[in-house]
């Protein structure tokens, strides 16, 4: 698959989500400021970026809020937003730590969606994942949090 399959792709991923998710006027926590923050806010979200690269944060040319916190110190009360959003973000954290991100998620907000690669894609999942492995594996093992 080239670029523009995967550009397709990923726009008609993103059509399926904010169809099913009906963010228009939600307060949305962002984990990790990118794509996801450009397309929520898009969508008519209230988002608050947040991630742990304070380049990205810099980078961000968007009108919203920004933090710079990992996943498992989320400096939040409870229940401050509708829905926190994880996008292509848990991959890449130790998978031991995943139920906590969840975990500290659901105090944010009543609800929670995770888009992560899906191993029914097939062929280009299974490309993904080994590149995600050289890149774990040239790192010397997960972010730690």
């Amino acid at each position: 698959m080239g670029f523009a399959g995967f550009r397709s792709e990923r726009e008609k991923m993103w059509e399926e989500v904010l169809s099913d998710l009906e963010v228009e006027g939600c307060k949305v926590i962002d984990v990790g400021v990118g794509e996801s923050t450009e397309k929520l806010v898009e969508a008519g979200a209230q988002v608050v970026g947040v991630d742990t690269d304070i380049e990205k944060l810099k980078g961000c040319e968007l009108d919203v809020p920004l933090i710079k916190c990992d996943i498992l110190n989320f400096p939040f009360e409870r229940r401050i937003a509708d829905l926190t959003f994880f996008n292509f973000i848990l991959h890449e954290i130790n998978p031991q730590k995943h139920s906590e991100a969840i975990r500290l998620a659901s105090h944010i907000s009543p609800e929670i969606a995770v888009i992560e690669p899906s191993p029914e894609v097939g062929s280009v999942y299974q490309r993904f994942n080994e590149l995600q492995q050289e890149i774990i594996e040239s790192l010397g093992g997960y972010e730690e949090y």
